[in-house]
């Protein structure tokens, strides 16, 4: 991973316990994002080990999470209180850590950011308040993360109805025997508009991240 990834990741993961709960919805994206990023299976348990033990500890984990952005490798640091073995190893994981920089990537950021609060289906009170504080810090103007949320929310409701369609699918509740045939292409035909939906939002906004500027 590069310094970039390394703060990225350890955002993501204190992101996702900032409403006290990480669903398995937010597990799976956060995978899936370590495995991009090329993590190794010991770094995703050890960074995700390190933000739970953190936050566990405090009163108000929202507000911890945004004081702990100040800079991962110092403040961050040298506020948290976890065994000394996870401690230890997490700071010669993210000593190389930096701040992520430049538009693009901050807006990339802030971005996955709003998907993993809409990965579960419940963008909590919570995870907007530490978007919009870093939204805040980075400059990036409000209309910008309203569009973002208002995406997120919309492929969070398509992703809902995939997933219905998906189990009448497999009940067989849609249709009669009678008609399997018909039903099948009808509801192949539903799942291919939802998964064209999907691309042509997230194609938009990848096209609002290359537009915009802060």
């Amino acid at each position: 991973m590069t310094g970039t990834q390394k703060y990225q990741l350890a955002l993501y993961y204190m992101f996702a316990y900032a409403d006290a709960q990480c669903a398995d919805e937010e597990k799976e994206r956060l995978h899936e994002i370590a495995k991009s990023y090329g993590a190794s299976e010991n770094e995703q348990w050890l960074i995700e080990a390190f933000a739970q033990h953190y936050i566990a500890e405090q009163s108000s984990p929202e507000d911890a999470v945004i004081r702990a952005l100040g800079d991962m490798s110092t403040s961050f640091l040298s506020a948290a209180r976890t065994t000394d073995s996870t401690e230890t190893a997490f700071r010669q994981l993210v000593g190389s850590a930096s701040h992520v920089s430049g538009t693009k990537e901050r807006l990339y950021t802030v971005w996955s950011l709003v998907l993993l609060g809409y990965a579960d289906g419940d963008y909590s009170q919570a995870e907007d308040k530490v978007i919009s504080h870093i939204a805040d810090k980075w400059k990036i103007d409000g209309s910008v993360i309203s569009i973002m949320r208002d995406t997120a929310e919309t492929l969070s409701a398509l992703d809902a109805k995939r997933s219905f369609i998906e189990n009448l699918k497999q009940t067989q509740q849609f249709y009669t025997i009678a008609d399997a045939e018909k039903a099948a292409e009808k509801i192949k035909n539903l799942l291919k508009s939802i998964e064209a939906a999907n691309k042509r939002l997230v194609r938009s906004v990848d096209l609002l991240i290359a537009d915009a500027e802060i």
